[in-house]
């Protein structure tokens, strides 16, 4: 698992998949991300597109669990 640092987060990659077709790529994840000040974490799953040039997309959202993640590539049959 790769972790990153930024200010008092650390970011903990759960899972991380890239898809690419000519300048068009999908990164998909999970993450678990740490606050060293109050030792909170919370697990998000993440999307970024990108279309080339300057079209680029993304969102985040909590997906409560493991199985329901999975179950979005199920669906989509993108991975």
């Amino acid at each position: 698992m790769k972790k990153t640092r930024i200010f008092s987060f650390c970011f903990e990659d759960e899972d991380r998949q890239l898809v690419s077709a000519g300048k068009t790529r999908l990164a998909v994840g999970r993450t678990r991300i740490l606050s060293e000040i109050t030792q909170e974490s919370q697990v998000l799953s993440y999307a970024a597109l990108y279309l080339g040039e300057h079209n680029l997309t993304g969102g985040i959202r909590r997906i409560e669990s493991k199985e329901a993640y999975d179950a979005c590539f199920r669906k989509s049959k993108l991975l």
